[in-house]
Formats: C-alpha cells, structure tokens, sequence
C-alpha cells in the first residue's frame, strides 16, 4: 500500500510529461481512462463530475465520439434527475457524436428523447427513425420503439403509435411499460379511455423507464 502511494503521483507526472511530447498512443489511453472515470462518475448519478471527466478524455482526444456522446448523456441526466444543467448542451454533444460516427444508433435514440422532453415532436421522431435505421437488430430498439409511440401518441396519430408500441413488445415481451402503453394508446384510440388514464401517458409519459441510462464505453 505504501509503495503504491509513493509512486502514483511519479506514475501521474511522467505520463504527463509523454502526453506533452506527443505520443499518441499515452494520448488515446489518457482519453480511455478519463472516459471510464466518467462512466464510473455516471453510474453514481456524479453527473457534473462525470463531465468534467469525458471533457478530459475529448481534451486529449477531440475525435472521440464517444466521450462526446457520454458527456451529451452526462448532460441529459443532470437535467432530467437533478433539474440542472441544460438540455441545449446534451443536443450539441449528441450532434458532435454524430458528425464524428454517424452510425452511432445511441447518439441519434438519446438525442431524440432530448427533443421529445422538449416538446420537438416531429425532430424526435426524425431521430428515432435513424435509430431504428442504423440498428434496428438491437434489443434495445425496443425502447426507441416505445419513444417514438409515444411521440406518435402525442401527435394524436394513434394508428402509428399503437403499431410502434406493439413492435417494442414483440421484441421484448417483457417490456410491460410497452404493453401498457399500446393498451392505452388502443383505449384512446376507440374512445374507450377514462381522461385519467390519458394523463398518465401524456404528462407523466408512463413507461419511460431506463430512458438510455446505460453509458457508451
């Protein structure tokens, strides 16, 4: 134990000290490891700890879509658990995700939740769609599936978002938020629903669990 506190901060300075000579091989393992203390910082709900790491890791590495798409994601869970921060700044990460990995399915999905909290319906759903392009083979589109229901359901185009509610189950039929969303949106749709049950989808978007929480490494 002793030994291991002499020599880390020697460890620190020299890797510094071949980060300034430019070697791009300590560059990339420094933008790593700052990026995996923000996934750690991330897990605990350290949000603005957490950006400050991934702006290290894009300090050190400025291509790396990644650490810009974790800090968009930093970003988004800040506003959304802590009602600080701004949603502006998450779009801007998600978007230079994009524009350095435009394949990057997550980026186009989390980006779309920002819009559709912001009420950009239509955007949100343009997102959404190139989710679902990209990566339509992933387990995980069943919750895009969901979103862009639900943003359907919000349009009032109940038609479209009971069919994108009942594609999220049949890709996890143990998505139960889904199921309850499509019975819903199937209430509203045959004028079946109590007012109640409405609110619950629209105001507290009943469902929208797990919302892309999950940080890229």
């Amino acid at each position: 134990m002793k030994r291991s506190v002499i020599y880390w901060p020697i460890f620190v300075a020299l890797a510094l000290v071949i980060a300034a000579c430019g070697s791009p091989w300590v560059i990339r393992i420094g933008a790593e490891d700052y990026n995996n203390i923000g996934v750690t910082h991330a897990e605990r709900l350290e949000f603005e700890k957490a950006i400050d790491a991934y702006s290290f890791a894009i300090h050190y590495d400025p291509g790396y879509a990644v650490a810009y798409y974790n800090r968009g994601m930093a970003h988004y869970g800040l506003v959304y658990y802590f009602k600080r921060g701004s949603y502006d700044l998450a779009i801007a990460d998600f978007s230079e995700a994009l524009r350095l990995d435009p394949t990057m399915a997550e980026a186009f999905a989390n980006r779309g939740l920002v819009y559709y909290d912001l009420g950009e319906l239509e955007q949100a759903i343009i997102d959404f769609n190139e989710a679902i392009r990209i990566d339509d083979l992933d387990p995980n589109m069943s919750k895009v599936y969901n979103m862009r229901g639900l943003a359907y359901y919000d349009l009032g185009e109940f038609h479209q978002a009971i069919i994108d509610l009942n594609e999220a189950v049949r890709i996890d039929p143990k998505y139960t938020d889904a199921y309850i969303n499509s019975s819903i949106a199937g209430c509203v749709a045959n004028n079946l629903c109590k007012c109640q049950a409405v609110r619950m989808i629209r105001n507290g978007r009943y469902g929208v669990t797990q919302r892309g929480q999950t940080v890229r490494q």
